[in-house]
Protein backbone atom coordinates (compact mmCIF):
# COMPACT_ATOMS: atom_id res chain seq x y z
CA UNK A 1 0.00 0.00 0.00
CA UNK A 2 1.07 3.51 -0.84
CA UNK A 3 2.30 5.51 2.21
CA UNK A 4 -0.10 8.95 2.31
CA UNK A 5 2.70 11.91 0.31
CA UNK A 6 4.53 14.52 2.43
CA UNK A 7 3.60 18.29 0.91
CA UNK A 8 5.03 21.40 1.15
CA UNK A 9 2.72 24.52 0.36
CA UNK A 10 4.55 27.83 -0.85
CA UNK A 11 2.83 30.78 0.02
CA UNK A 12 4.54 33.79 -1.60
CA UNK A 13 3.82 37.59 0.47
CA UNK A 14 4.15 40.92 -0.75
CA UNK A 15 2.63 43.68 1.90
CA UNK A 16 0.03 41.57 2.77
CA UNK A 17 -0.42 41.93 6.18
CA UNK A 18 -3.81 42.81 5.99
CA UNK A 19 -4.40 39.16 4.57
CA UNK A 20 -1.58 36.88 5.31
CA UNK A 21 -3.38 35.24 8.78
CA UNK A 22 -6.75 34.42 7.20
CA UNK A 23 -4.73 32.97 4.14
CA UNK A 24 -1.82 30.60 6.47
CA UNK A 25 -4.96 29.72 8.97
CA UNK A 26 -7.02 28.23 5.85
CA UNK A 27 -3.80 26.84 4.61
CA UNK A 28 -3.55 25.26 8.32
CA UNK A 29 -7.00 24.81 8.89
CA UNK A 30 -6.98 22.25 4.81
CA UNK A 31 -3.92 20.44 6.12
CA UNK A 32 -5.48 19.34 9.62
CA UNK A 33 -8.16 17.98 7.34
CA UNK A 34 -5.73 16.21 4.97
CA UNK A 35 -4.14 14.79 7.82
CA UNK A 36 -6.97 13.66 10.11
CA UNK A 37 -8.31 11.75 6.85
CA UNK A 38 -4.95 9.94 6.07
CA UNK A 39 -4.75 11.78 2.86
CA UNK A 40 -1.20 13.02 3.63
CA UNK A 41 1.08 12.16 5.95
CA UNK A 42 3.13 15.43 6.48
CA UNK A 43 3.78 19.27 5.37
CA UNK A 44 5.29 22.22 5.50
CA UNK A 45 3.77 25.72 4.95
CA UNK A 46 6.32 28.56 3.77
CA UNK A 47 5.34 32.02 3.70
CA UNK A 48 7.93 33.73 1.54
CA UNK A 49 7.71 37.17 3.02
CA UNK A 50 8.84 39.50 -0.08
CA UNK A 51 10.40 42.67 0.19
CA UNK A 52 8.17 43.56 2.66
CA UNK A 53 7.70 47.02 4.37
CA UNK A 54 4.62 46.04 6.40
CA UNK A 55 3.99 43.65 9.36
CA UNK A 56 3.41 40.69 6.85
CA UNK A 57 6.24 38.64 7.75
CA UNK A 58 5.57 39.19 11.74
CA UNK A 59 1.58 38.54 11.26
CA UNK A 60 2.71 34.96 9.59
CA UNK A 61 5.38 34.11 12.01
CA UNK A 62 2.48 34.42 14.85
CA UNK A 63 0.59 31.70 13.02
CA UNK A 64 3.43 29.37 12.18
CA UNK A 65 6.86 30.25 13.99
CA UNK A 66 5.08 31.35 17.24
CA UNK A 67 2.10 29.23 17.86
CA UNK A 68 1.44 25.46 18.30
CA UNK A 69 1.12 23.50 15.09
CA UNK A 70 -0.38 19.85 15.00
CA UNK A 71 1.59 17.07 15.05
CA UNK A 72 3.70 16.47 11.43
CA UNK A 73 3.37 20.26 10.22
CA UNK A 74 6.26 22.75 10.19
CA UNK A 75 5.77 25.79 9.84
CA UNK A 76 8.59 28.64 8.03
CA UNK A 77 8.58 32.65 7.44
CA UNK A 78 11.57 33.20 4.91
CA UNK A 79 12.36 37.03 4.39
CA UNK A 80 13.33 37.36 0.91
CA UNK A 81 14.76 40.45 0.37
CA UNK A 82 16.49 39.65 -3.70
CA UNK A 83 14.51 41.76 -6.29
CA UNK A 84 13.12 39.07 -8.47
CA UNK A 85 9.68 37.82 -10.11
CA UNK A 86 7.41 35.97 -7.90
CA UNK A 87 7.96 32.99 -10.26
CA UNK A 88 12.12 33.34 -8.51
CA UNK A 89 10.49 34.32 -5.08
CA UNK A 90 7.97 31.20 -5.47
CA UNK A 91 10.64 28.76 -6.76
CA UNK A 92 13.39 30.24 -3.82
CA UNK A 93 10.36 29.35 -1.36
CA UNK A 94 10.19 25.93 -2.76
CA UNK A 95 13.79 25.29 -2.58
CA UNK A 96 14.22 26.32 0.86
CA UNK A 97 11.20 24.33 2.11
CA UNK A 98 12.28 20.88 0.48
CA UNK A 99 15.67 20.83 2.24
CA UNK A 100 14.47 20.96 5.18
CA UNK A 101 14.17 17.83 7.30
CA UNK A 102 12.05 15.21 7.36
CA UNK A 103 9.99 13.57 4.75
CA UNK A 104 11.08 14.19 1.25
CA UNK A 105 8.15 16.31 -0.52
CA UNK A 106 6.15 14.38 -2.83
CA UNK A 107 3.82 17.25 -3.85
CA UNK A 108 4.38 20.96 -4.33
CA UNK A 109 1.01 23.36 -3.62
CA UNK A 110 0.56 26.70 -4.48
CA UNK A 111 -1.73 29.54 -2.89
CA UNK A 112 -1.55 33.36 -2.49
CA UNK A 113 -1.38 35.34 0.53
CA UNK A 114 -4.82 37.20 -0.94
CA UNK A 115 -6.17 33.85 -1.06
CA UNK A 116 -8.58 31.60 1.02
CA UNK A 117 -8.33 27.95 0.66
CA UNK A 118 -11.14 25.98 1.71
CA UNK A 119 -10.82 23.20 4.52
CA UNK A 120 -11.23 20.75 1.45
CA UNK A 121 -8.39 22.07 -0.28
CA UNK A 122 -5.68 19.51 0.17
CA UNK A 123 -8.00 15.98 0.71
CA UNK A 124 -9.34 16.84 -2.24
CA UNK A 125 -6.16 17.77 -4.68
CA UNK A 126 -4.18 14.43 -3.07
CA UNK A 127 -7.20 12.55 -3.66
CA UNK A 128 -8.16 13.44 -7.40
CA UNK A 129 -4.58 13.52 -7.72
CA UNK A 130 -4.32 10.22 -6.70
CA UNK A 131 -7.39 8.52 -8.70
CA UNK A 132 -6.82 10.18 -12.11
CA UNK A 133 -2.91 9.77 -12.33
CA UNK A 134 -2.09 13.56 -12.68
CA UNK A 135 1.69 14.87 -12.28
CA UNK A 136 -0.09 18.46 -11.74
CA UNK A 137 -3.96 19.83 -10.89
CA UNK A 138 -4.86 23.48 -11.50
CA UNK A 139 -8.02 24.28 -9.91
CA UNK A 140 -10.25 27.21 -10.08
CA UNK A 141 -10.84 30.19 -7.94
CA UNK A 142 -13.73 32.49 -7.05
CA UNK A 143 -13.63 36.48 -6.81
CA UNK A 144 -14.90 38.22 -3.16
CA UNK A 145 -14.54 41.48 -2.53
CA UNK A 146 -15.55 42.91 -6.03
CA UNK A 147 -15.37 47.00 -6.13
CA UNK A 148 -15.31 47.18 -9.61
CA UNK A 149 -17.92 48.08 -12.54
CA UNK A 150 -20.72 45.04 -13.01
CA UNK A 151 -20.10 45.55 -16.74
CA UNK A 152 -15.60 44.80 -16.16
CA UNK A 153 -17.35 41.83 -13.98
CA UNK A 154 -19.45 40.52 -16.66
CA UNK A 155 -16.51 40.91 -19.08
CA UNK A 156 -14.36 38.66 -16.15
CA UNK A 157 -16.93 36.21 -16.25
CA UNK A 158 -17.12 35.85 -20.08
CA UNK A 159 -13.61 35.09 -20.35
CA UNK A 160 -13.91 32.43 -17.94
CA UNK A 161 -16.61 30.95 -19.30
CA UNK A 162 -15.04 30.99 -22.69
CA UNK A 163 -11.76 28.77 -21.05
CA UNK A 164 -14.25 26.02 -19.93
CA UNK A 165 -14.34 22.72 -22.05
CA UNK A 166 -15.94 19.27 -21.91
CA UNK A 167 -13.61 18.24 -19.38
CA UNK A 168 -12.75 20.52 -17.23
CA UNK A 169 -11.65 24.18 -18.01
CA UNK A 170 -7.81 26.08 -19.73
CA UNK A 171 -7.43 28.01 -16.61
CA UNK A 172 -4.19 28.65 -14.39
CA UNK A 173 -4.23 30.25 -11.25
CA UNK A 174 -1.05 29.87 -8.78
CA UNK A 175 -3.37 30.43 -6.31
CA UNK A 176 -4.91 27.04 -6.75
CA UNK A 177 -2.27 25.06 -7.96
CA UNK A 178 -0.60 21.34 -7.38
CA UNK A 179 2.55 19.79 -8.92
CA UNK A 180 4.68 16.57 -8.01
CA UNK A 181 7.76 17.01 -6.92
CA UNK A 182 9.35 14.61 -9.10
CA UNK A 183 7.83 16.36 -12.14
CA UNK A 184 8.36 20.05 -11.07
CA UNK A 185 11.72 18.98 -10.20
CA UNK A 186 12.27 17.51 -13.83
CA UNK A 187 11.50 20.45 -15.55
CA UNK A 188 13.31 23.25 -13.79
CA UNK A 189 10.36 24.39 -11.70
CA UNK A 190 8.67 27.53 -11.82
CA UNK A 191 10.19 30.00 -14.26
CA UNK A 192 11.97 33.90 -13.04
CA UNK A 193 9.09 35.09 -16.06
CA UNK A 194 7.78 38.34 -16.11
CA UNK A 195 4.58 37.13 -15.53
CA UNK A 196 2.62 33.85 -15.39
CA UNK A 197 5.24 31.99 -13.91
CA UNK A 198 2.33 29.52 -13.23
CA UNK A 199 1.31 29.09 -16.84
CA UNK A 200 4.87 28.49 -17.94
CA UNK A 201 5.42 25.90 -15.32
CA UNK A 202 2.60 24.17 -16.88
CA UNK A 203 3.58 24.51 -19.99
CA UNK A 204 6.94 23.00 -19.38
CA UNK A 205 5.40 19.88 -17.57
CA UNK A 206 2.75 19.37 -21.03
CA UNK A 207 5.95 19.82 -23.04
CA UNK A 208 8.10 16.80 -21.29
CA UNK A 209 4.79 14.69 -21.45
CA UNK A 210 3.40 15.10 -17.79
CA UNK A 211 0.07 14.44 -17.06
CA UNK A 212 -1.56 17.81 -16.09
CA UNK A 213 -5.22 17.61 -14.70
CA UNK A 214 -7.83 20.66 -14.78
CA UNK A 215 -10.48 20.17 -11.70
CA UNK A 216 -12.95 22.15 -11.49
CA UNK A 217 -12.65 22.06 -7.15
CA UNK A 218 -11.98 22.51 -4.47
CA UNK A 219 -12.68 26.17 -5.40
CA UNK A 220 -10.24 29.32 -3.84
CA UNK A 221 -11.68 32.58 -3.10
CA UNK A 222 -9.08 35.01 -4.26
CA UNK A 223 -8.74 38.68 -3.66
CA UNK A 224 -11.06 40.94 -6.60
CA UNK A 225 -8.61 44.13 -5.63
CA UNK A 226 -7.19 46.42 -8.79
CA UNK A 227 -3.87 47.04 -7.47
CA UNK A 228 -1.95 43.48 -7.24
CA UNK A 229 1.18 42.88 -5.67
CA UNK A 230 2.72 41.16 -8.77
CA UNK A 231 3.07 42.70 -12.56
CA UNK A 232 0.56 41.05 -15.15
CA UNK A 233 -1.34 39.05 -12.86
CA UNK A 234 -4.73 38.75 -12.28
CA UNK A 235 -5.14 42.28 -10.60
CA UNK A 236 -4.11 43.74 -13.58
CA UNK A 237 -6.27 42.08 -16.07
CA UNK A 238 -9.39 42.95 -13.29
CA UNK A 239 -7.87 46.84 -13.91
CA UNK A 240 -8.02 46.51 -17.32
CA UNK A 241 -11.54 45.51 -18.16
CA UNK A 242 -12.82 48.03 -15.47
CA UNK A 243 -10.85 50.45 -16.90
CA UNK A 244 -11.90 49.84 -20.31
CA UNK A 245 -15.15 49.55 -19.76
CA UNK A 246 -14.97 52.99 -18.04
CA UNK A 247 -13.67 53.97 -20.93
CA UNK A 248 -16.58 53.19 -23.41
CA UNK A 249 -18.83 54.49 -21.32
CA UNK A 250 -17.18 57.53 -21.56
CA UNK A 251 -16.66 57.42 -25.38
CA UNK A 252 -20.73 56.59 -25.38
CA UNK A 253 -21.38 59.32 -23.58
CA UNK A 254 -19.35 61.80 -25.31
CA UNK A 255 -21.18 60.81 -28.80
Amino acid sequence: MTAPPAILVAVPAHDEQSSVVTCVRAVLAAVRVALDAGQIRSATIGVAAHRCTDRTAARASAVLEFSTLPDHVTGVVARDEIPSRVGAVRARLIDRLAALPGPSTDWVLSTDADSIVPENWVTDLMRIGASRGADALAGPVELVGWHGSQEALQRYRAIVAAGMTSDGHRHVYAANLAVRMAAYRAVGGFRAVEHGEEHALLNDLRAASFRVVPVLRPVVQTSSRLRGRAPGGLADLLRSLHEDQRLGASSGTAS
